[in-house]
């Protein structure tokens, strides 16, 4: 094939050409745009994210929840120690019930 007929094919198709790559560019620029769009929104978000809704920072959230945690374990803990103590008082004293129960069936049976 020589290239004067290819120079003559390009010549005759030279405005579909051109249409063709004019539309593909304005394709190529409103996806542009509309990533431009989607990215200025994801920036937003994780700003929003990090700097959290009254402007503190993601750590500060996260260790100050770490710090309430913290805290409730201490009191869980003192209520578990607390419910023990209670439960063995109350063992403690249906042992002794139980105790004066048989003592005293012991005594009248003995009569």
């Amino acid at each position: 094939m020589d290239f004067s007929m290819l120079n003559q094919i390009f010549q005759d198709n030279l405005s579909i050409i051109l249409t063709v790559i004019v539309v593909l560019l304005v394709l190529l620029i409103i996806l542009s745009i509309v990533m431009l769009v989607k990215l200025s929104k994801a920036k937003k978000r994780y700003n929003s994210l990090v700097n959290g809704a009254t402007g503190e920072s993601l750590e500060d959230i996260i260790a100050d929840n770490i710090a309430q945690m913290n805290e409730l374990v201490v009191k869980n803990n003192k209520i578990d120690a607390e419910n023990i103590i209670r439960y063995i008082h109350i063992f403690v004293l249906k042992l002794l019930f139980f105790f004066i129960i048989f003592i005293s069936y012991s005594s009248y049976c003995n009569y």
